[in-house]
């Protein structure tokens, strides 16, 4: 859980991923039912633009992000080579949240991320 109660305000947290050559998790699936928005930042560092998926579930199960059970929030993320992109959302009614990046070569890095989920 990312906030354990709604008094709490803000949470932080961020990471990377190595390519592996395919599509793969960037974020993986994060519970959001008491966040009321959620800043994403990616940072492409690379020499390759990278596409990056925001994925959004009302389902309370586990499935694989971005299947079936998951719907794509807003369009597809292109970050350029050596930039980065914000993207706020909010979150309200949603129960899980997830972020897929396309693959670099394998062994490449494929982006940085920061991430803040708030309660207004």
């Amino acid at each position: 859980m990312v906030l354990d109660n709604y008094g709490d305000r803000w949470y932080s947290t961020s990471g990377s991923t190595t390519g592996n050559g395919s599509y793969q998790t960037l974020i993986a699936s994060t519970a959001v039912k008491m966040v009321e928005r959620m800043s994403f930042q990616f940072i492409n560092s690379g020499a390759a633009k990278q596409d990056v998926k925001v994925y959004g579930t009302l389902d309370t199960g586990t499935s694989t992000l971005g299947g079936s059970r998951w719907s794509q929030i807003g369009d597809t993320i292109t970050v350029s080579a050596s930039t980065a992109s914000l993207k706020s959302i909010s979150t309200t009614g949603l129960m899980f949240v997830g972020v897929t990046a396309s693959g670099a070569a394998a062994g490449d890095r494929i982006l940085e991320y920061n991430l803040l989920v708030q309660n207004l």
